[in-house]
């Protein structure tokens, strides 16, 4: 695989780590605050999930074309 996507996957993991525990974080507070049970799916909970299988779709596209000698 080429470097340069690496680069990106990397950097890509570490936004989506910090979202994650932001959002985590966030509706603990919350909850914690207004002393309410946690909700079952979170809309944060929701975007992260689509987010994350937004990024693995990308992935399947890079490796089709890298596999298909497509990034001539």
């Amino acid at each position: 695989m080429r470097e340069d996507f690496f680069l990106f996957a990397n950097s890509v993991k570490d936004a989506r780590n910090y979202i994650a525990h932001e959002l985590i974080s966030n509706e603990a507070t919350w909850h914690s605050l207004v002393e309410s049970k946690l909700e079952h799916y979170s809309k944060g909970a929701r975007t992260l999930d689509k987010v994350i299988y937004e990024i693995e779709q990308l992935m399947f596209i890079f490796e089709w074309n890298d596999e298909n000698g497509e990034w001539k």
